[in-house]
């Protein structure tokens, strides 16, 4: 058997064990990224006030453009390329349905995008835990049934090449001196 579906099988086997682990799996899989939005947000608005507006606001460009570059670049790559979801490939137990492709997941290409743009938004620690929490969340949907391990790292590689390119044609240019 390969890694990849080693992993999912490892992971998806907790499924049904307990009610209350359905419910951990669920939370991160499915409502945790509400929360992390929120975060984010209640970091940016606090951030208003703080250093230059011109800073700010180019780095507010490259914080959008990060997050909408991994939601648009998620939905192209599911249009060109078909990758059934392991919910309907294998006879493996799920918690909820989805009905797109699987490659590559959305909400890690989504929260990975976010890590790194406030990484370069200067917001280090933030960042870090943005970055763990994305990792969670990859790991419930890999034990949701809902997503093959090849699809969240795909998700962590493109959200942060999403985030790093946006930063780097939005952000604030450093000048040599």
């Amino acid at each position: 058997m390969n890694l990849n579906l080693e992993i999912l099988f490892t992971l998806n086997g907790i499924l049904g064990t307990s009610p209350l682990i359905d419910g951990i799996v669920l939370f991160f899989a499915q409502y945790y990224v509400f929360l992390i939005i929120l975060i984010a947000g209640v970091v940016w608005y606090r951030d208003i006030y703080t250093g230059s507006l011109l800073t700010f606001w180019k780095n507010t460009k490259a914080l959008i453009a990060s997050v909408l570059g991994a939601e648009l670049l998620t939905e192209f790559i599911r249009f060109i390329y078909e990758s059934p979801r392991p919910l309907h490939t294998l006879n493996i137990p799920y918690l909820f349905d989805k009905t797109s492709n699987s490659f590559p997941s959305g909400h890690t290409m989504f929260v990975f995008s976010l890590a790194t743009a406030m990484y370069f938004f200067g917001n280090k620690k933030l960042a870090w835990m943005l970055y763990a929490s994305g990792l969670l969340i990859g790991i419930a949907r890999i034990t949701a049934g809902i997503h093959y391990p090849s699809d969240i790292l795909g998700g962590i590689v493109l959200g942060i090449l999403t985030g790093y390119c946006a930063h780097y044609l939005f952000g604030p240019k450093k000048i040599a001196t």
